[in-house]
């Protein structure tokens, strides 16, 4: 029940909100202790997304 509440409220929800949600999860990066957690994945992440985009360019 709560999934699908969260699921509806992310469908309705606008890119500006959206934006902010992530700002402000962002902003607690280190309160929560994520910071080398979120850089230990940077570098496989970054290799992900360059797949992606010269699948892009050259698909």
């Amino acid at each position: 029940m709560v999934a699908q509440r969260l699921a509806r409220e992310s469908e309705d929800a606008t890119y500006d909100e959206k934006l902010a949600q992530l700002e402000s999860l962002m902003g607690s990066v280190d309160d929560f202790g994520w910071r080398e957690k979120l850089g230990a994945d940077d570098d496989r992440v970054r290799a992900l997304w360059m797949t992606l985009r010269l699948a892009r360019t050259h698909g």
